[in-house]
């Protein structure tokens, strides 16, 4: 319908206040990480535990985690696929600023020099401690080692220039995608990672 948009399918998923109909839909994302975790005993009859599903720090243990979670992106891709395309690049372009350069510098844990442009990715055995919740009211403590990926420190540099006679508020994101990605973006985009996103204020006539 038109009333719906992405705010009310996010609410929905989640079964927040601004849900499209709470009691009809329920809390779609956080039921199905419950109803997974208890898929080999779900009534409790056998006394087997609880999946890792079930915990908020836990889930990524479980390799359906990432199955579920494209489906809940399925679910917002489905969304954008019936919103209307932009018309011109008006609602995009953001008119007297512009972005001049942007650098990633990565640097080596203890070092002091930095590589720009390249993220530098290891493997490494972790322990952490975490909650398993195969009964609500009594978490059980444990303790696991996993090898994992990790990486080098990294920051991005961005130099921004605003030409505008007042202040801007400008909302960076960043991407991680294919190298290739640009030849056919709309195929690409669903490969894409968001890295980060934050809020830069700049002043009238300046640049950062």
């Amino acid at each position: 319908s038109s009333g719906i948009n992405a705010e009310y399918g996010g609410c929905t998923m989640e079964a927040n206040e601004g849900s499209v109909n709470k009691k009809m839909y329920g809390n779609v994302h956080n039921n199905g990480h419950v109803l997974l975790a208890s898929i080999n005993d779900p009534e409790g009859h056998h006394g087997v535990d609880h999946g890792p599903m079930t915990s908020d720090i836990s889930p990524q243990m479980d390799p359906v985690f990432y199955r579920w979670h494209k489906y809940v992106d399925e679910v917002f891709e489905a969304y954008r696929n019936h919103v209307n395309v932009y018309e011109d690049d008006s609602e995009l372009n953001n008119p007297g600023i512009t972005l001049e350069d942007v650098v990633v510098k990565t640097r080596k844990f203890g070092g002091v020099e930095e590589e720009e442009n390249t993220l530098r990715t290891f493997m490494e055995k972790t322990k952490y401690e975490y909650q398993y919740y195969y009964d609500k009211d009594k978490p059980d403590i444990r303790i696991t080692e996993y090898t994992g990926l990790n990486h080098y420190p990294f920051r991005y540099e961005f130099k921004l220039r605003n030409d505008r006679e007042t202040p801007a508020r400008v909302v960076l994101r960043v991407f991680l995608g294919p190298e290739d990605s640009s030849k056919n973006l709309n195929q690409s985009r669903n490969t894409y990672i968001e890295m980060d996103k934050f809020v830069v204020e700049l002043e009238a006539n300046s640049g950062e």
